[in-house]
């Protein structure tokens, strides 16, 4: 677990599907897990650049500026995944630094990951929306193919009870990679 100094997204990326951080390279799959480990978000990450310091430290804004000393141990991040994580402010706001646990997802979870962060923890509910309609309309398109299938192949009125069986399951699988995280804890 490592403290992180948390600043706020900037207003244009504030539903945006990634964090800013200088520990891993950019468009790399995370998984940021709270200090009491109840909570976690899966999102992309993008690697400080010139460009973004630039519009982020800009003097006219009221936000805290990114140090170069600081880099390493900050992470910009949008209030939804702030929420996500349990509720908390901002290091400017609040004073204090927050533990967290980043961690890359491995290669072999990298696809059911992918899917749980665009269709549960996404800021954006067009983006939530539009995956769980996905998945909806590949389950129904394997039910669609897997009843002829069967018929087809002769496998036998056994058979037959498995397809309500399959739909039931990919249903419970698709329920558990789509629902929206818990708000946090009123204070």
């Amino acid at each position: 677990m490592k403290s992180y100094i948390i600043r706020a997204a900037l207003h244009e990326e504030a539903t945006e599907g990634w964090i800013w951080m200088e520990e891993f390279r950019s468009r790399t799959l995370v998984k940021v897990t709270n200090s009491d480990k109840t909570r976690s978000v899966i999102c992309q990450t993008r690697k400080f650049d010139k460009n973004f310091l630039k519009i982020y430290n800009d003097k006219k804004s009221i936000r805290a500026e990114i140090k170069k000393n600081e880099r390493k141990s900050t992470i910009v991040m949008g209030e939804w995944y702030r929420d996500a994580l349990g509720g908390f402010d901002t290091t400017a706001n609040s004073g204090k630094e927050q533990e967290l646990v980043v961690k890359k997802i491995r290669c072999g979870f990298r696809g059911w990951a992918t899917l749980r962060a665009a269709a549960r923890y996404h800021p954006d509910i067009v983006v939530r929306l539009g995956t769980r309609l996905g998945v909806l309309g590949a389950g129904l398109g394997i039910l669609g193919i897997a009843s002829p299938m069967v018929e087809w192949f002769e496998f036998g009125s056994c058979s037959k009870g498995i397809i309500p069986i399959a739909a039931l399951a990919f249903g419970i699988l698709a329920y558990f990679a789509c629902r929206t995280p818990r708000p946090p804890e009123e204070q």
